[in-house]
């Protein structure tokens, strides 16, 4: 094998203490199902470590035994409400027990919830459905004797506000469910809801921490851990990518790198691969081995240096159409946006790019067939910083055109993920350039992406902060001020004022709309709620009472 051979699929899982974390898991899946209470174990380790390794070989060992329903359940999950669920890929075929990864984004509102909102409904003030119900309910009840269920949330620093609650309420839940995360050493302890759920006497035995730093706790078997691999382990996996590795490189980079996340990614890079070959063996001297660097996200610099050019400039380019607090893309938007600004060169070579399932180096990962973002915030903070490197302003804000106009075209009729992307981004192009001019976006369309997103977070009362937010941007807006659209969303603000409790502010915001409603409407015209461009409101704000 040449050092320009195929990279290995899947690197060997190793270490003997992860060996022995994997047979306690499946040990704590068994009793689980067996008492028919839920379980929680909080891998805790630095990024690279191996978390999301112990997970995939758990999801391997179940899947040497059953039928594959992982898929199943994953339909059913996306289905009513998580915004990223999908099974893992299970070899060979079985499936034991049915498998679940949640992504650390925001729990979606269901399509049902929406379709509430859309039909007329006296102001009964009865709460609105709970956004973490259905999926709770649908995976709790997946989860029985016989057919227990395992929930793989990566990347728990992450998470929203609702994944914690969902987290608690499955492992407080009488399912047989194992519920695995992983998350970097300290972050537990910011997490107060989880930290007092793994603090109750009566829950706390549910409840496993292993940490990089120490064994872990029983029941796990002796010497289970997510300790630091043998220098034996370091050195077979570099084998894994550099067969004929001589003797003193290997036991360098063991002694050098003792996370395996580095080691690989050193391996990966072409221009160690392309180091020379004396004697059929590959070899670094001490100096080469100096000169690799230690951190992460140094190693991440030279493989962004080591991407072909194209797939540079394409993810440079798709930094721009990144919404506010999502980073993450839409694929298809991003990619036609490229294609058709034709004074870029090379435009159709790198929109068909952005455009791949795979880019080297594991760069970019997948939310969904339409969705992309960068796998860690250090890779996309290196492509943003390429722009400059790449194109001139001139270039920048030629795209920044296509996008808007793209957006801009493009009708925002019901509050999908998809959708509430596009409005978001939508937003954030607006903001970014103050409503006008070139590359930027109308104030119109601005006020559209805010009814979008005032109609999608209407059933959520999680979302009140972020509809608050949206309301204080109508403010700037400089549009007809008797337009229907921005009467209705200014209600929608002056009730997120009330429901968040800032009586006052929603009793001027009331007052000031109900007189410029009476002036565009008449005096005699009857006065209701439009949260939703097609229907009226359905729940009560505390200062309804000001409206006639």
């Amino acid at each position: 094998m040449s050092t320009t051979d195929a990279l290995p699929a899947e690197p060997p899982f190793l270490g003997e203490s992860r060996i022995h974390l994997v047979d306690g898991l499946v040990a704590i899946l068994a009793a689980a199902e067996t008492l028919g209470e839920a379980r929680w174990v909080s891998l805790e380790a630095a990024s690279g470590w191996g978390k999301t390794r112990v997970a995939q070989a758990l999801y391997a060992r179940l899947g040497q035994a059953g039928g594959d329903l992982g898929q199943d359940l994953a339909g059913h999950v996306a289905g009513v409400g998580l915004e990223q669920i999908v099974s893992a890929a299970i070899p060979g075929g079985g499936l034991p027990a049915k498998l679940a990864r949640i992504g650390v984004d925001k729990v979606a509102e269901t399509r049902r919830h929406r379709e509430v909102l859309a039909a007329p409904s006296p102001l009964s003030g009865d709460p609105r459905p709970d956004p973490v119900d259905e999926p709770l309910a649908m995976l709790t009840r997946f989860a029985r004797p016989g057919l227990p269920v395992v929930v793989f949330v990566e990347d728990l620093h992450r998470a929203t506000p609702l994944v914690e609650e969902l987290i608690e309420r499955l492992v407080r839940s009488n399912a047989a469910l194992l519920v695995v995360t992983s998350t970097w050493p300290g972050e537990l302890e910011r997490r107060d809801r989880l930290m007092a759920l793994a603090a109750e006497p009566i829950i706390a035995p549910r409840c496993l921490r292993v940490r990089h730093d120490r064994l872990a706790p029983q029941p796990f078997p002796a010497g289970a851990g997510l300790d630091a691999l043998a220098p034996a382990d370091l050195a077979e996996l570099v084998r894994a990518y550099q067969p004929r590795t001589d003797p003193a490189t290997l036991a360098r980079l063991a002694a050098r790198f003792n996370n395996p996340l580095p080691l690989e990614r050193i391996c990966t890079l072409p221009k160690y691969r392309r180091a020379s070959l004396q004697g059929g063996a590959w070899r670094l001297d001490l100096a080469d081995i100096k000169r690799l660097p230690r951190r992460v996200e140094d190693i991440y610099r030279e493989l962004w240096d080591e991407l072909p050019e194209p797939a540079q400039q394409a993810l440079a380019l798709a930094t721009l159409a990144i919404p506010d607090a999502v980073a993450a893309w839409h694929r298809a938007i991003a990619a036609q946006t490229i294609a058709e600004t034709l004074e870029l060169a090379a435009h159709d070579a790198l929109a068909e790019t952005l455009g791949q399932d795979r880019i080297p180096h594991g760069w970019v990962r997948a939310l969904a067939d339409w969705q992309r973002r960068f796998n860690e915030p250090d890779q996309f903070a290196i492509a943003a910083a390429a722009r400059d490197e790449h194109f001139l302003e001139e270039d920048l804000w030629r795209v920044l055109d296509r996008l808007a106009a793209a957006l801009a075209a493009l009708p925002l009729a019901d509050p999908d993920p998809e959708t509430q992307h596009r409005a978001r981004l939508l937003l954030t192009l607006h903001r970014q350039g103050e409503g006008a001019g070139p590359g930027r976006i109308a104030d119109a369309d601005a006020l559209r992406a805010v009814r979008l997103l005032q109609w999608a977070f209407a059933d959520q009362p999680r979302e009140l902060p972020a509809r608050v937010a949206l309301g204080r941007t109508l403010a700037g807006l400089r549009v007809d001020a008797d337009s229907l659209d921005l009467l209705d969303a200014r209600d929608d603000h002056a009730a997120a004022l009330g429901e968040s409790g800032q009586v006052e502010a929603a009793e001027a915001a009331y007052r000031a709309l109900l007189a410029d409603r009476m002036r565009v409407l008449g005096p005699d015209h009857r006065i209701r709620s439009r949260r939703a461009p097609t229907s009226p409101t359905v729940r009560q704000s505390p200062a309804r009472s000001l409206r006639p």
